[in-house]
């Protein structure tokens, strides 16, 4: 029997982004070349793909989830 788990990545560096709507902090570990392949253009989610969208969204817009949450309506 084998089993194909993935392996969570060895984080280099955790930035501490703080939400630029209610202050709050956050924390998002990423690999070093991870971010230097974003920050040259590759886009986010291929970059990191171990990070959720919310954490995602923080990198790129500093704004956590519960603000962007309150910032859209509810789609029921």
């Amino acid at each position: 029997m084998s089993f194909d788990v993935p392996v969570a990545p060895k984080f280099d560096t955790t930035f501490a982004v703080t939400c630029r709507l209610c202050g709050c902090v956050n924390f998002v570990s990423v690999v070093d070349s991870d971010f230097e392949s974003w920050r040259n253009g590759k886009y986010i989610q291929n970059a990191f793909p171990y990070l959720d969208v919310n954490q995602r969204e923080l990198l790129q817009t500093q704004i956590c989830v519960t603000c962007f949450d309150a910032m859209s309506p509810d789609e029921d």
